[in-house]
Order: structure tokens, then sequence, then C-alpha cells
């Protein structure tokens, strides 16, 4: 995904005039590779979903996490079966409400 934000393809019009395009992450494309960490039972999937999500967050370009999201971390959480895992999970759950609260943006509401 780092790679994916950075990167750029350039292409020719009949013109000869170069038309520069950015590829960049979109919540979508976060949470397929947030799904798929969940999936595999990965012994790092946890941290690097947080780490992810850190990042996610951190994003100044317009990318929002959502449930989908964040439950995705706290579905990695819950399979790390690393000890303060439940803690942090529930950091990330009270993290998603009280933005829930101050946004009111449905896509941050809980659906537990």
């Amino acid at each position: 995904i780092e790679k994916a934000s950075s990167s750029s393809l350039s292409s020719k019009g009949k013109n000869s005039r170069r038309v520069n395009f950015v590829a960049r992450p979109t919540v979508l494309s976060y949470n397929t590779v947030l799904n798929t960490w969940t999936k595999l039972f990965y012994p790092e999937a946890a941290d690097r979903a947080l780490s992810l999500l850190k990042q996610i967050e951190d994003d100044k370009g317009g990318v929002r996490p959502g449930v989908f999201t964040y439950t995705s971390v706290i579905d990695a959480l819950a399979k790390s079966g690393k000890k303060k895992s439940a803690e942090k999970a529930e950091e990330i759950l009270e993290r998603m409400e009280a933005l829930y609260n101050e946004t009111g943006d449905d896509k941050m509401r809980s659906n537990v």
C-alpha cells in the first residue's frame, strides 16, 4: 500500500501531451488488506493492522476509516491471542464510538 500511495502512471495522448495519474489507496483498498490479514492468522497480523489503522487515521489525503476498518482491526486483535489485545480492541471501540459521538457520521457508528 505504501508503494501504491506514491506511485504514478504516465501516458501520452495522441497529441503527445503527457498526462500524470497518481494512484492513491482508498478506504476500500485499506479494508481489503486489513480483512485479508484477519483471515490469514499471520502472527504479526494484529500489529500490522494497528500500524495500518494509524496510517489511515493520520492520512491527510481524505481517506477516513469506517466501521469495517475498525472492526477488522479488532478482529485481528481478537485472533492474535496476544496479551493486551483485548485492551487494545476495547480502546479502538471506544475511539470509534467517540468519533461517532463527535461527528455523527454513520460510518463511525458501532455495529455491536
